[in-house]
């Protein structure tokens, strides 16, 4: 990409090949819904400098407002923001764009769609690829001495006359892409889609129709879950920092699902007690802690379950087990944040560092604080779960117990502590009462 127009000039420009029946591209025509209705529309050649990137495109929104937190925001008709979000749109997926661009030297397939001021409503990640073979051929002649390159010097799109609002071009972009099923959102760029949707002022209803969900309650999911994974990024120091949300849904999912079912008052018959407010504000920290750990698959896979509540075992629904978790867990985490260096000082610190390194960084040095005691809580309340399932079968806990009690090692210095010395007093009066509830039994047989 060498060069934008102005505003002026582009729609000057695309208005002169408009007027134009001649310059009709065949074959290409599309349908669109515009200010409501749908409308056919035939697609033109577009040269390259005429058009303008959509920032809070569904493939790269977490991206953009990420990089937006951390410098400034992107201005699509200036040729360094531009290449920043070809950069981002670049990354959305390599694979796939090295096939694409394979594809567009042999020619474009489908057309775009387009502003009359060159505003991108569909076709980002193909501009950004045809402006990238221009870029290589230039760079590398060679390479392309047997491909005429001259094809990709324009984009074949659909024109908008009308002048659209921010938020019906958002209501075109939309109708466009996943009526050709174009998007495949990932997680976090759902649900800021859907939060983009609900800012601007659409209903429950439109927003429902427009992504195609099943129904309003799945919008208001949805709705909710960009909320509490805010929370998430907020209570973390990184607010406003989405990428920090990669590859981690599942667990937002679970957690979700608990609160809902906690605030519904239908807890089950596999809840032993009536968690209050408090209580869901203990599960929703305790889960955030977790899942900023990244302890994966302790003793068991997608181990975060028992956390977030989601597991047919959790925690939260054995009020004995979430209180050990708690309590074990609370005191090195708490003191461990007290301590931690805020997000934004190591930045002022680290200037030229890259964010997604930094946030790396602070949460590995952060995980190995914590990571002993998250473990030691999760052992603990697991063991009080199956000691609960199995609470029928003594001759089973008591071997269980026994082995591991063999498997102490009295010759270390970790055994001759205060912790050790009460742990003993009360497992031998736990052992003694025990033994006594046996023998009455026996008698009495």
């Amino acid at each position: 990409m060498k060069n934008i127009l102005s505003k002026e000039n582009r729609k000057e420009k695309i208005l002169k090949i408009i007027q134009d029946e001649k310059n009709i591209e065949q074959g290409y025509g599309v349908r669109v819904k515009i200010q409501g209705e749908m409308k056919p529309l035939p697609a033109y050649k577009i040269p390259l400098d005429c058009l303008i990137y959509n920032r809070y495109n569904g493939r790269i929104a977490s991206r953009v407002k990420t990089y937006e937190k951390e410098y400034r925001d992107l201005n699509p008709e200036k040729i360094e923001d531009a290449k920043q979000i070809e950069e981002f749109l670049w990354e959305s997926d390599e694979k796939k764009n090295e096939a694409t661009m394979e594809d567009l030297l042999s020619g474009q397939n489908v057309a775009g769609v387009i502003t009359l001021d060159g505003k991108i409503a569909d076709g980002n990640r193909r501009v950004c690829l045809l402006n990238r073979i221009l870029d290589d051929a230039e760079k590398n002649p060679k390479k392309y001495e047997k491909t005429d390159v001259s094809k990709c010097k324009y984009f074949i799109a659909a024109v908008v006359e009308k002048d659209l609002s921010d938020s019906e071009l958002l209501e075109l972009e939309l109708s466009v892409q996943l009526a050709e099923e174009k998007v495949g959102y990932n997680a976090i760029e759902k649900y800021l889609k859907c939060d983009q949707l609900k800012g601007a002022g659409f209903s429950d209803e439109a927003i429902k129709t427009m992504m195609r969900y099943d129904s309003i309650n799945d919008v208001k999911k949805d709705y909710d879950m960009k909320r509490l994974m805010d929370e998430f990024l907020e209570y973390i120091g990184y607010s406003g920092i989405y990428t920090r949300l990669d590859e981690v849904e599942d667990p937002f999912l679970g957690l979700y699902s608990t609160i809902k079912k906690v605030d519904a008052g239908k807890l089950g018959k596999d809840f032993d007690w009536n968690p209050d407010e408090l209580d869901l504000n203990d599960l929703k920290i305790a889960s955030f802690n977790y899942i900023r750990a990244d302890l994966e698959n302790i003793n068991t896979e997608k181990s975060y379950r028992y956390v977030t509540g989601i597991n047919k075992d959790a925690f939260f629904k054995t009020e004995k087990a979430w209180k050990t978790y708690i309590e074990t867990t609370k005191n090195v985490i708490d003191k461990s944040r007290e301590e931690e260096k805020s997000f934004d000082d190591l930045r002022k610190e680290n200037p030229g560092s890259k964010i997604d390194d930094l946030m790396s960084s602070r949460d590995k040095e952060w995980t190995e604080k914590i990571s002993d005691k998250i473990k030691e809580g999760f052992g603990k309340s697991k063991s009080i779960v199956e000691a609960k399932v199995d609470n029928d079968k003594p001759v089973k806990l008591l071997s269980e117990a026994k082995y591991k009690i063999e498997g102490i090692n009295p010759n270390t210095e970790a055994f001759y502590s205060e912790e050790v010395t009460n742990l003993l007093k009360e497992l031998g009066s736990m052992i003694w009462e025990l033994k006594k509830i046996n023998e009455k039994g026996l008698k009495n047989d």
